[in-house]
Formats: C-alpha cells, sequence, structure tokens
C-alpha cells in the first residue's frame, strides 16, 4: 500500500486526512492542477489534444527534442517524472535546466546516483502521457514530488535548499528529505563523463535557462539577481523581461482588434504568450530581497523599465 493509500484510510472528518487529500490533489488530480494554470495558458492547454506520444514524433521517446513527453502545465511535468521508476524500482531526482523553445528539458539522477538522464517534456497538453521512457515504468500510485522545475546549481546536492525555497503549497507535496540526506552526505552523485558531454550539447541548444550563481565574488552584480543564460542570445535578464513585457502588451492588443478572426492565428498568439508570461513568473520568482520574494512593484522597479518612454512603459500592469 502506498503513502496515501494508508492516510487516507483513516477517519473521514481526520485534519490529517483533509490534508492529504489536498496534497492528494495538488500531486495527481489533472483536472484540479489545470486550474491552476495561469490564463491564456489555461485555456490553451484545455484547446491542445491530449496524447501518450505527440503525433509525428520521432526518435526515442522522451530523451529527444523531436520526441517529448506531453505533459500537463509545470505541475504536470512534476508529477509525471516524480512517478517514473528504473526497471528495478529505483526513483530519480531531478530538476528543469532550461527550454529549447516551447520544450522543458530536464536532469535527472537516481535515487542511489548510479545512472543519469536528461528528459524532454512539452507542457502544453491536457494530461500526462500514460507511457513511460524506455527503461522506466510509471508508478501505479501517485508519488510526492522529488525534482523541481528550477535550475538547481548544484544538483541534486542543494535539494534541501530548493524544498525550503519552495511555495509553501508546494513544499509539503516533496518527498521526506531523509529519502536523499544519506547520499548527499555520502557524497554519491557523481556526473560519469558520458552524461556530462551530452549535458554539454543539450545546454549548447538551449534557448533560455535561469541559473543562480551562488559562487560569484563580491565584485560582481547584486546577489538578489539571478543570471539568465542564453546560449543563442545572450541579452541581460532586464532587455529579456522587458521583450516579454512588451510581447504580452502587443499581442493582447492584438487579440482584442476586430479583424483577427482566425483561430490558428490566436491559439498560436496564446501559445507564444502563455510560454513568455510563465517566463517572466519565474525569472520574478528568482529574485530575492532579505530572502523575500519582490513583489510585482518591487520587480519592475528594480529592471526599472516603468520609465514611461518607449516599449518598456506599462510593465508593472502587465506582469500583474
Amino acid at each position: 500500500m502506498g503513502f496515501f493509500s494508508k492516510l487516507l484510510g483513516t477517519e473521514k472528518d481526520d485534519p490529517l486526512k483533509n490534508a492529504m487529500e489536498a496534497i492528494y490533489r495538488l500531486i495527481d488530480n489533472e483536472e484540479y492542477q489545470n486550474k491552476l494554470l495561469p490564463e491564456p495558458l489555461g485555456e490553451l492547454i484545455k484547446n491542445t489534444v491530449a496524447c501518450d506520444v505527440i503525433s509525428g514524433a520521432t526518435g526515442q521517446f522522451g530523451f529527444e527534442a523531436t520526441n517529448p513527453i506531453p505533459v500537463n502545465g509545470a505541475i504536470g511535468e512534476l508529477s509525471y517524472l516524480s512517478r517514473l521508476e528504473t526497471l528495478q524500482g529505483e526513483r530519480l531526482l531531478f530538476h528543469r535546466i532550461g527550454a529549447i523553445d516551447k520544450l522543458d528539458v530536464f536532469e535527472a539522477v537516481t535515487y542511489s546516483g548510479s545512472a543519469w538522464y536528461v528528459f524532454f517534456v512539452d507542457m502544453y497538453h491536457p494530461r500526462r502521457s500514460k507511457r513511460a521512457p524506455e527503461g522506466f515504468g510509471i508508478a501505479k500510485e501517485p508519488r510526492q514530488f522529488s525534482g523541481f522545475h528550477n535550475h538547481c546549481a548544484n544538483f541534486p546536492y542543494d535539494f534541501v535548499k530548493a524544498k525550503q525555497a519552495s511555495p509553501d503549497f508546494l513544499r509539503l507535496a516533496y518527498i521526506p528529505l531523509g529519502h536523499v540526506t544519506r547520499q548527499i552526505e555520502n557524497k554519491a552523485f557523481n556526473r560519469p563523463l558520458s552524461h556530462k558531454a551530452k549535458l554539454d550539447l543539450v545546454k549548447s541548444q538551449l534557448t533560455s535557462v535561469l541559473i543562480h550563481d551562488d559562487n560569484r565574488g563580491s565584485d560582481a552584480a547584486s546577489p538578489t539577481k539571478p543570471v539568465v543564460s542564453s546560449l543563442k542570445d545572450a541579452r541581460s535578464l532586464e532587455q529579456v523581461v522587458v521583450d516579454l513585457c512588451n510581447k504580452f502588451r502587443d499581442w493582447a492588443q492584438v487579440m482584442d482588434a476586430d479583424d483577427v478572426t482566425s483561430k490558428a492565428i490566436q491559439y498560436q498568439m496564446i501559445h507564444e504568450l502563455g510560454r513568455a508570461y510563465v517566463f517572466a513568473l519565474f525569472v520574478m520568482r528568482g529574485l530575492k530581497k532579505n530572502d523575500q520574494y519582490l513583489d510585482t512593484d518591487e520587480f519592475v522597479k528594480l529592471l526599472g523599465v516603468t520609465s514611461g518612454t518607449g516599449r518598456g512603459s506599462g510593465a508593472s500592469s502587465i506582469l500583474r
């Protein structure tokens, strides 16, 4: 019997059972997960085909960008990867290293540190795929989250730090720290050369990645600012976010125009807008001041994009 089955077998009005049911919905209920998505991302996902394998995909399922794993949003990514098990029954720790266009790229390692992987995931679908990559199975019981949608600079040794930095409503859905403490203390996680080579190749193809560099010296930029590394476009964080704000505003104006009648064009704009919006939210989450996440006004003030001149104006209202 799984973790949740044991807990949910208690009395109906038990407070612990009620709390576990809430976590269970977050971890496993795709309809509930989709309701948590911001618009227009939620609308886009609702109107996308539900599938186990994307039509026309080629290559190894999950292991190649040409055949990504379809799931429902960022929480769907956490749910799917947390339920993967090797054929020996071993679970995975994972983190998101970046994106190749609309595909998210995750690095993963078994709990024991014996095997490392790179997965490609497409989060723009209404449900999780029921298919597992070769060499894996999907657990029948829901599993507590064992990885992150953000980049971990010292993965997986910073698992404890990453869990503590997660939003409160997500933190309770994660595996107990005892699942990884012994391996971390024993320095069990070491990337083999073959995996490092593959990781370098994948990173060279990334179009965006949010990296927190905790090892910068005192002369570096403010430690509250993450570094956005785009190997195809080395723009500053400020310019990236300003561009996202501009897209948000401009596309919103087009969507309101009477002459826009093509559903295909509208869905494409919603898709791009949703991706930009989600990326902007993760950029904001990465900015901290006195260990607190900055609110929208502080964030925009920090970037200095509210001068009212040119295309950068209006960013505060756009990011709300």
